[in-house]
């Protein structure tokens, strides 16, 4: 049976209806959780910027391995900004150590990827927290198998933090108590370290 014109064409006139109103619809969530989105985003830059110092990032740029017996290839990451008594260094020189070539192939088990080597660090201090005393802009400085400890045990009162009674934390390949995430070494183009940490170079 033939449906009469009018009704065939009232018929596609509610389709279209709900075709264009479902089509609204989807913008308007569309819409809605891009505006979410965006508002989150905003509050977290604005959160960010109103971070402490020392939770800022500073971009960096290395070596790294990404599994082990891997070549290094370039990798770009973030070291943390200054703290009070943190030395931005940037590294000039770095030597290789077979600890090092342990490390990235896994030869000991508990390396974490990607690793970036390196803990015989010679650099030039480009920025000083606000309460480092020992170091100032322009100088030569180094930074050895470890960048902080607990400071609170025996060992380390003593002075001998590589033998922290709660773990050392080592240049690289070491979980960061103190600001989390994993350190990385001196295959790279700058670090910041604790100036406890820090070794005066002569000139």
């Amino acid at each position: 049976r033939k449906e009469p014109k009018d009704e065939r064409d009232g018929d596609q006139e509610r389709s279209h209806r709900t075709r264009h109103l479902s089509q609204v619809r989807t913008g308007r969530r569309a819409a809605l959780a891009f505006s979410r989105r965006a508002s989150n985003d905003l509050s977290r830059r604005l959160q960010r910027r109103s971070l402490p110092k020392e939770f800022l990032m500073i971009a960096a740029r290395g070596y790294a391995a990404h599994q082990a017996h891997s070549p290094l290839t370039p990798f770009a990451f973030e070291r943390r900004e200054l703290g009070e008594t943190d030395v931005h260094i940037e590294i000039l020189h770095c030597g290789i150590c077979h600890s090092d070539i342990h490390q990235v192939n896994n030869d000991w088990g508990g390396s974490s990827y990607p690793i970036v080597p390196g803990h015989e660090i010679v650099g030039r201090v480009v920025a000083v927290g606000s309460k480092v005393s020992k170091f100032k802009v322009g100088a030569t400085v180094g930074v050895g198998c470890m960048v902080d400890s607990c400071r609170t045990c025996g060992p380390c009162g003593d002075g001998i933090e590589q033998m922290c009674e709660n773990g050392a934390t080592w240049t690289y390949n070491s979980r960061d108590k103190r600001h989390g995430g994993v350190t990385y070494g001196g295959y790279s183009d700058r670090i910041v370290v604790d100036e406890s940490f820090v070794l005066a170079v002569a000139e």
